[in-house]
C-alpha cells in the first residue's frame, strides 16, 4: 500500500520510540506518522478520507470510539480488540453503537495459538514450553470486530 498514510498514537514515549524505529527499519519512516493521545474529536480530521481505524486500546474502547461523539466515525472502517476481559459487555456495547451505519463481524478467540512458519527449535520444545511461547497471558476473551461501514466517503 504505497499511498497509503499511517497514523500511529501511542501515550507511552517507549511506545512511539519503538514505531519509529520499526518504521526505518520497514522502510516507510516516509509513509509513517507518530503521535501522542488520540481523542475523539482528533476523528474529524480525517473525516473526508477513506480511513481504516485499527483499535486496541486496552479498554479505553468505550471513550474514544462513539459516533455520537465523534459522527466521522459512521463513514469509518473500523477493526477493534474489545477487552471483554477488561470491561464485560464492552463488546455488545460496541455493536450497539456502530450496527446502524456498519456491517459488523464478530471474531472470537479461544486463546490457542497455531504457528505457520514455527522454527525448528520450536518444534523440539515440550507442550508446556510451546503453549507458554504462544501464550499471550489475557485473563480472559478479547474479541474482535471488524466493522465496515455501510457508506463510505468518496
Amino acid at each position: 500500500m504505497p499511498d497509503a498514510t499511517s497514523l500511529a498514537f501511542d501515550t507511552d514515549p517507549k511506545a512511539q520510540a519503538a514505531c519509529v524505529q520499526l518504521a526505518e527499519k520497514n522502510e516507510v519512516s516516509d509513509r509513517v506518522e507518530v503521535g501522542e493521545l488520540f481523542s475523539p474529536d482528533n476523528f474529524a480530521d480525517y473525516e473526508h478520507e477513506s480511513t481504516l481505524v485499527f483499535c486496541d486500546i486496552e479498554g479505553a474502547e468505550l471513550e474514544l470510539l462513539d459516533p455520537e461523539i465523534a459522527p466521522a466515525l459512521k463513514s469509518m472502517d473500523l477493526i477493534v480488540e474489545s477487552h471483554e476481559c477488561l470491561i464485560p459487555g464492552i463488546t455488545d456495547t460496541l455493536i450497539i453503537r456502530f450496527s446502524a451505519k456498519h456491517d459488523i463481524s464478530l471474531i472470537l478467540d479461544n486463546g490457542s495459538r497455531h504457528l505457520d512458519n514455527d522454527p525448528a527449535w520450536f518444534k523440539h520444545l515440550s507442550h508446556l514450553d510451546q503453549l507458554l511461547a504462544t501464550w499471550e497471558c489475557r485473563s480472559g476473551p478479547t474479541p474482535w470486530l471488524v466493522m465496515s461501514a455501510k457508506s463510505q466517503v468518496v
